[in-house]
């Protein structure tokens, strides 16, 4: 029995990963791609466990999925990803009209438990826990992103034990991909029309570690580098304790590597760093800013922080501050601590009042609004390459782009007038004329013709890796 599937993805950019490659399992296997739940027959939610906010939309958009269920509008619901991993049981009580339930490590039984459910199947979820040797096949996927940009997960686990982070117990011990495989993919993408590849994993900096004893980023990156048709092939969530000069040395010199560093410091306080047992200092990560921008030109820095962690002190947190208007980051988010089950913080002493903690986060990202507005200010009059994304939704009139310097989904934009000639996927190469908040405005002074003419052939309604003539097919 087949059917139509519809798939919502929550949390980060490796859970997506997943949803793509569940989509293009259902794919292969004859089932057809509705666009909106309310038109499927089966609706998967692929959820986030991480934190608590997250997991409050992951339930909110079960709970939205059941009542379509309810009012006869889907057929069956299944719930996939993190908090089904972590929490199978107590949704399986709580919520008895979601009908099937599929962890992290069993991912690939998807079409199994679609066409069970569709036969009213009753089956108890199978916990197949991830073995140290398995790596995930990332191939066939039905990409949800546009056709121009993905992400490739070089890894999944994680070996670290950051006492605020349940990654581990959810996820597992790191099981690196090969380089070989990791190529394959790579390659995969780029012939599917990806200019942009996004790296991805639990603690992309300690690649390789778990296969060779020996941390392979910079292999993995060298033979990247030579992977024809991407622009750019983008390193996100390196863990700063292994950042080797290394890994800068290749960024310096690479042709498809973005200079582009995202390495979530999490504190700049040496005595809150150890309570979180990240394995850094302040001087160490002051290390890695002076290494990075001395010998990579033109990089681009963004980090990660956390304000509130169990016994952070008004010292502590100015510390942080102190350490933010020194190095003047490129790109900071910040969040709040969630304490949660199961993770040695959640029962440390000192928890920081939820007040002080969202107090601590507006005075932080207000001091990086500040960095960030002199930044953008200092880039007006300079001239970047970018990849047309598509029409604005926030200012009308404009496109928006990004270049090297700017991350899918967490980053400010380059907005460029949308009468420029330029159509999504396009690359072009940009002046930043102003300052829009956080995003700069531009005019373009040219267009990559051989690039618009390979997009233009590429442009369909779908952003999957299968051949166009099988995929529409199975688009609802």
């Amino acid at each position: 029995m087949r059917g139509t599937v519809a798939l919502t993805s929550l949390g980060c950019s490796k859970n997506l990963v997943d949803s793509e490659r569940m989509l293009g399992l259902l794919v292969r296997e004859g089932f057809t791609i509705a666009r909106e739940a309310n038109r499927a027959d089966v609706v998967i939610v692929n959820t986030c466990g991480f934190i608590e906010s997250a997991k409050e939309e992951s339930v909110r958009a079960i709970l939205d999925l059941t009542a379509l269920k309810r009012a006869g509008r889907v057929r069956k619901v299944i719930v996939s990803g993190c908090l089904a991993e972590r929490y199978a049981d107590d949704l399986r009580r709580d919520i008895p009209d979601a009908d099937g339930f599929l962890g992290v490590g069993e991912r690939d039984r998807i079409v199994d438990l679609v066409r069970d459910v569709n036969r009213g199947v009753e089956e108890a979820p199978i916990r197949r826990a991830p073995s140290p040797d398995d790596h995930d096949d990332d191939t066939g996927r039905f990409r949800l992103t546009p056709r121009h940009y993905a992400y490739l997960k070089i890894s999944e686990g994680c070996n670290r034990r950051c006492t605020f982070c349940i990654i581990p117990r959810i996820r597992g011990d790191m099981r690196s991909k090969p380089i070989d495989v990791i190529e394959a993919e790579a390659r995969e993408l780029a012939a599917s029309g990806a200019l942009e590849i996004n790296l991805v994993s639990q603690d992309t900096t300690d690649y390789g570690f778990d296969i060779s004893r020996r941390r392979d980023l910079p292999a993995l990156l060298r033979r990247l580098d030579a992977v024809e048709g991407v622009k750019w092939f983008r390193m996100l969530y390196c863990h700063p304790q292994t950042f080797t000069d290394e890994i800068a040395d290749v960024l310096a010199g690479a042709k498809r590597i973005a200079p582009y560093v995202d390495i979530p410091f999490q504190h700049a306080s040496d005595r809150v760093l150890s309570r979180m047992k990240r394995g850094t200092t302040r001087a160490d990560l002051s290390r890695i800013v002076r290494l990075l921008r001395n010998r990579v030109p033109g990089v681009t820095i963004r980090s990660t922080f956390l304000v509130g962690f169990p016994g952070e002190t008004d010292a502590d947190f100015h510390e942080l501050l102190n350490f933010l208007d020194e190095h003047r980051l490129d790109r900071v988010g910040c969040f709040t601590y969630s304490r949660e089950e199961n993770t040695p913080a959640f029962d440390y002493q000192s928890q920081v009042p939820a007040d002080l903690m969202r107090e601590r986060l507006h005075e932080l990202m207000s001091l990086q609004r500040e960095i960030a507005f002199e930044l953008a200010e200092a880039r007006v009059g300079t001239r970047a390459e970018a990849i047309v994304q598509g029409a604005s939704t926030r200012v009308p009139g404009f496109l928006e782009a990004r270049g090297a310097a700017e991350a899918p989904d967490v980053d400010p934009v380059i907005l460029l007038p949308a009468d420029c000639g330029a159509r999504a996927g396009d690359m072009v190469r940009a002046r930043f004329e102003r300052r829009l908040e956080y995003d700069l405005v531009g005019r373009v002074e040219g267009v990559d013709d051989a690039r618009c003419m390979l997009n233009s052939a590429r442009r369909t309604d779908t952003r999957s890796v299968l051949a166009p003539a099988t995929l529409k097919s199975h688009l609802g």
